[in-house]
């Protein structure tokens, strides 16, 4: 096995930061979506990060890395975004940016596995900024249209709660390894566990990712797109 330097091993506790911030912001706009495609759509981006999580997080422990147990601090900025477009082409530009990090990596790595982790990270990412890119637009669209969808309308509910980190496991990310399918029904504990399981990184504002409390009515910015 191909042996991973010290830059690498850090680049990718990195990345591991930033994933699991992606998968609390697909948790929330999946708990705030109103349409069933939509809903589906960031379960399976979710469930297809929480395995990005996993692979990471297995790739640094073979090195007997130091894990990362702490959350990129790009929660907070993507989630206050004022409207549903703004907030879905906030994500999609912080998946293009693990994209390109892990493009960066690619150039370097040479150990098969890693590799392998690191493309199937590629691949996720680049169909969810697609859709989102498309749905952001199709969104603004219908708000330049509906003035009542253009109001200002904070972040639903949404934010996942109620689960601990009991619940869902104890071992790295608190999940264990799981299939495809496992992976989209974890979604939600995976998002609570990474409020409670691990360190929230600062945010903008010097708040924290973890520490972000959303509140309002997301699902009111879809409910005055659908009623007019």
């Amino acid at each position: 096995m191909a042996l991973l330097d010290s830059d690498t091993l850090a680049a990718l506790n990195q990345l591991l930061e930033d994933e699991r911030a992606a998968v609390t912001i697909a948790a929330t706009l999946s708990n705030g979506a109103t349409e069933l495609a939509e809903r589906a759509a960031f379960a399976r981006m979710g469930g297809e990060q929480v395995l990005a999580c996993c692979a990471l997080r297995e790739r640094l422990e073979l090195a007997a890395a130091a894990v990362s147990r702490e959350i990129g601090g790009a929660v907070f900025p993507v989630l206050a975004t004022d409207h549903y477009d703004e907030r879905l082409r906030a994500y999609a530009y912080h998946l293009s940016h693990l994209n390109e990090r892990t493009q960066a990596l690619l150039l370097i790595v040479t150990a098969r596995e890693t590799r392998r982790t690191l493309e199937d990270v590629y691949a996720a990412h680049a169909w969810a900024v697609a859709w989102c890119d498309r749905r952001a637009e199709e969104f603004a669209a219908s708000r330049d249209t509906d003035p009542r969808a253009a109001r200002r309308t904070p972040l639903a509910a949404a934010w996942p709660r109620g689960e601990t980190s009991e619940d869902i496991g104890t071992n790295g990310d608190g999940l264990s390894r799981m299939d495809q399918t496992e992976a989209a029904e974890a979604l939600h504990a995976a998002a609570a566990q990474v409020e409670s399981g691990h360190r929230a990184a600062p945010g903008a504002g010097g708040g924290t990712a973890g520490g972000t409390a959303p509140s309002g009515g997301e699902r009111a910015e879809h409910q005055g797109r659908d009623e007019g």
